[in-house]
């Protein structure tokens, strides 16, 4: 018993020195979550084809269908944003703001989205490959990448198949500027896409 009140003082003392770094009931910084939007105008006009279309539900390896936002500081790394997260997955958000374009656009007499059941005339499906914060160099830049590929339904070929990649420099060096970046990228990567799909599908109406 005759030892307890210097090992007590002892603690007290180890843990006073200690303390900037220990954070005892300190609460953790609130997540934020992000929305991907498409910044473009819809200003472009296309001659509409009398075809129907059916668009795929995007897919992604494991990195891009997260939530969570990706980084990367060296080419063979890939971090996450601790307190920034997307309101829901890079793939989910793709395959929506894509199907609004083409519905803006009017390239297609009809554009409808799986799981519909239905028989169209072509059928799209698109791959998302790239999707992260380039972040090496300050600010770094937002990656895109993806692989779309064009299917005939009348006559069971392949009409075309393209990549598309576009990296966007962001504002900040932070997770909010990444954002800001992604929306640029997939608005220039929709740009790319909607304008193909004119493009192949004149040989196709």
């Amino acid at each position: 018993m005759k030892f307890r009140l210097p090992v007590i003082i002892i603690l007290i003392v180890m843990f006073s020195g200690f303390g900037c770094s220990i954070k005892l009931g300190k609460k953790s910084s609130a997540k934020t979550y992000y929305v991907l939007q498409d910044p473009d105008t819809g200003e472009a006009t296309y001659r509409k084809r009398p075809l129907s279309l059916l668009l795929g539900e995007t897919t992604a390896p494991a990195l891009a269908s997260s939530r969570k936002i990706v980084f990367s500081r060296t080419p063979d790394t890939r971090s996450f944003y601790q307190y920034a997260s997307w309101s829901e997955t890079p793939p989910r958000f793709f395959t929506r703001l894509l199907l609004d374009r083409l519905e803006t656009a009017r390239l297609f007499t009809a554009v409808c989205r799986r799981p519909a059941v239905v028989h169209t005339d072509l059928q799209l499906s698109v791959e998302l490959i790239e999707f992260y914060h380039d972040a090496g160099k300050p600010p770094g830049s937002a990656r895109i990448k993806i692989r779309a590929q064009l299917f005939d339904s009348r006559r069971k070929t392949t009409v075309g198949q393209q990549y598309f990649f576009h990296a966007v420099a962001t504002p900040t060096y932070d997770a909010k500027g990444a954002v800001q970046g992604f929306s640029q990228a997939v608005g220039l990567i929709l740009d790319d896409v909607v304008n193909w799909l004119d493009k192949v599908t004149k040989l196709s109406d």
